[in-house]
């Protein structure tokens, strides 16, 4: 398969992970380019979701309560931010049971405008 376009999205990379033991997942786009995502239970079961850049200098997203057998998911995907001069975003559904430590994580990696002085570019859109 050549590409895979969804709307004006092109996707970068698409898969499914497990998680063990509320592990992090850490996704490397490029050297310097990092992606870890954390799981987080807490007894308030309260669903939430941040992120920061960590000692590391990666990007930490913490992901509390996603537990859900059904699965939990971002409405859209995120803007991650630049990769190669586009645009980078990232949709995630999780798929967790709440007395079960594991995790399903679906995953897709989308790629956006081309980038021109940090602002999209419209006339070099992907089409």
């Amino acid at each position: 398969m050549q590409s895979i376009k969804v709307g004006s999205y092109e996707i970068l990379e698409s898969g499914c992970v497990t998680s063990f033991n509320n592990g992090d997942t850490v996704f490397t786009l490029t050297e310097g380019m990092v992606v870890r995502l954390c799981f987080v239970t807490t007894e308030d079961g309260k669903q939430d979701m941040s992120a920061d850049m960590n000692e590391k200098k990666e990007l930490q997203i913490n992901i509390q309560n996603f537990n859900n057998p059904l699965g939990t998911e971002f409405i859209e995907p995120i803007e991650i931010g630049n990769y190669n001069g586009r645009k980078l975003f990232l949709h995630i559904k999780i798929i967790g049971m709440q007395n079960n430590n594991n995790k399903t994580i679906i995953h897709t990696w989308y790629l956006g405008d081309n980038i021109s002085n940090g602002e999209p570019n419209s006339a070099t859109e992907n089409k």
